[in-house]
């Protein structure tokens, strides 16, 4: 994945998803954030605790699509 996005709008995204993802030790994947990046130029950043989640879309120059997971 290779993505080019505004440093602004990935800083504020990583603060608003990473206090949503859970610090739980008996779901690893659930203190992780998920970045997407689709072909079609958006980015999304999204984290859940399984009770509440946030999504937050953006527009992104993306040169390889792909999603990752990378902790919080």
């Amino acid at each position: 994945m290779r993505v080019e996005c505004k440093k602004d709008f990935l800083l504020k995204a990583l603060d608003l998803t990473t206090r949503v993802a859970s610090r739980s030790h008996t779901l690893p994947i659930l203190q992780c954030v998920r970045i997407e990046a689709s072909p079609d130029g958006g980015l999304e950043i999204r984290a859940t605790n399984l009770e509440i989640g946030t999504i937050v879309r953006g527009v992104a120059k993306v040169e390889t699509p792909g999603i990752v997971a990378v902790p919080a």
